[in-house]
């Protein structure tokens, strides 16, 4: 059987499967052993690495070594900035997910040694990542990989009745797609799960100096329920884990192709024939409520620029055909050179 694999774009971040907290740092906590461990099997994502990652895909991974509960990479570092911060876990927890305490007061210099050690370091390797992913192919996608429990946990603030789906898609309005989400959600649910959008945790993922300026950095979250693959209580493996996980990688491998064949991620085009297949395939693909030619993709070159207008706009106007759609497919075979 053939193995599911990622394009060579794709960057796979992992950022709460490990349980680790080094010996250092378990001084810190005040809770007991027993209660730490506890603590621990709440708040990782269980064998999410495995999961999504393994075995050695084409797709870059990138992977917190440390416990959540020693430095959350998926926090802001400064507190002022990071909206959990005021529930005690910004990017270094002072509470647990009950809210009771978690470590002792820190000083300065010991919350900077965390950050120094544990947190910039992951952020180097994730920025690093995904200009490696640009220099080579011009795109990027980032899937931020996780898992939620079954049950919601205090610190969420959820309603404890709400029924939780299967899989979450967290998208952000600037690096997802509209159809980048559609199609993750119809992967998922082809393949028998309940997905749902932004519920009941939301965003996506990408590096600080991209965030919000960079259109051809894509991202996407995956959040699974752990009930589907793990024993809660003790945090193992329920049977069947290494067909739940190929399922799951099959899934994200389908919701890539899928956008990849919508024109909303290029393949191993530039992101420029990106905008070209999109505009060339007309009324068949464009939504013009959620298409924005301006955010999805690279410019193109002054000489195309009225095709591609007139075909969004013949896209927008609902016209069967378009003869500057067609003008732009022939565009396709055009070098880098020509591009511009």
């Amino acid at each position: 059987m053939k193995t599911p694999s990622f394009p060579p774009w794709v960057v796979l971040h992992v950022p709460h499967d490990s349980m680790l907290v080094p010996d250092l740092v378990r001084e810190q906590f005040v809770l007991s052993d027993t209660d730490l461990q506890s603590e621990l099997l709440r708040m990782t994502d269980h064998l999410t690495h495995a999961i999504f990652a393994e075995p050695p895909l084409a797709a870059a991974v990138v992977r917190s070594p440390v416990s959540r509960l020693v430095v959350d990479v998926e926090r802001f570092e400064d507190d002022a900035s990071e909206p959990m911060a005021e529930r005690g876990m910004g990017a270094v927890y002072s509470t647990t997910s009950s809210s009771t305490a978690l470590r002792r007061p820190l000083a300065a210099a010991e919350r900077e040694a965390l950050l120094r050690d544990w947190y910039r370091p992951h952020h180097a390797r994730r920025e690093a990542a995904v200009a490696d992913a640009l220099a080579a192919h011009g795109q990027c996608l980032v899937i931020d990989c996780h898992s939620f429990p079954s049950e919601a946990l205090p610190y969420e603030r959820a309603e404890q009745s709400a029924r939780r789906p299967d899989i979450c898609i967290g998208t952000d309005a600037f690096h997802t797609h509209e159809w980048l989400a559609e199609s993750f959600l119809a992967a998922f649910e082809e393949a028998g799960w309940r997905g749902a959008r932004d519920r009941p945790f939301s965003g996506a993922i990408v590096p600080a100096s991209r965030y919000r300026q960079d259109a051809r950095v894509a991202a996407v979250m995956v959040e699974l329920r752990r009930g589907l693959y793990l024993d809660e209580a003790a945090g193992t493996p329920l049977p069947g884990f290494e067909a739940f996980a190929r399922r799951v990688r099959e899934a994200c491998v389908d919701a890539v192709d899928r956008a990849v064949q919508a024109g909303v991620l290029a393949g191993a085009a530039p992101a420029l024939q990106s905008r070209a297949v999109l505009a060339s395939r007309g009324p068949a693909v464009i939504d013009p409520a959620r298409f924005d030619p301006a955010r999805h993709g690279m410019p193109f070159p002054p000489s195309m620029q009225s095709d591609v207008d007139e075909a969004v706009a013949d896209a927008h106007a609902g016209r069967a055909e378009s003869p500057a759609a067609a003008r732009l497919a022939a565009s396709l075979g055009v070098s880098d050179e020509e591009e511009g």
